[in-house]
């Protein structure tokens, strides 16, 4: 299930740039997959981000500057 997650970050980094892309726990709306449902999940897909060649900066980016960027704060 976590392959599947990766394989829509990988698409919405292709369609828009990872600095417009952003992922979070913090989920109120609909189904979220059980890879990703919960905080302490984050290290496996912080991992699974890296091992796709994504950068530690655009790590960070995906799981929480882009956010702060937006709302102002980063």
């Amino acid at each position: 299930m976590l392959d599947r997650v990766l394989d829509h970050v990988d698409h919405l980094v292709q369609l828009v740039g990872c600095e417009h892309v952003g992922l979070s726990t913090d989920h109120g709306l609909g189904n979220i997959p059980a890879a990703v449902n919960r905080a302490d999940k984050l290290p496996n897909l912080t991992r699974a981000l890296v091992e796709r060649g994504y950068t530690d900066d655009t790590v960070r980016a995906i799981l929480g500057r882009n956010f702060l960027r937006l709302f102002g704060r980063g």
